[in-house]
């Protein structure tokens, strides 16, 4: 494989596995929803 072919597949990697991991931390880390599923910060009315 090229080197551009590494560089290209370094950086697909990256950014794929820095996504999930984004991902899984937005939602391991989420407070969790009120019983009623209203969410706070909301602006629906």
């Amino acid at each position: 494989m090229t080197a551009a072919g590494w560089v290209f597949m370094v950086c697909s990697l990256g950014l794929v596995i820095g996504l999930a991991g984004f991902c899984f931390r937005r939602v391991l880390t989420h407070a969790g929803a009120p019983p009623d599923g209203s969410r706070a910060g909301d602006d629906a009315a």
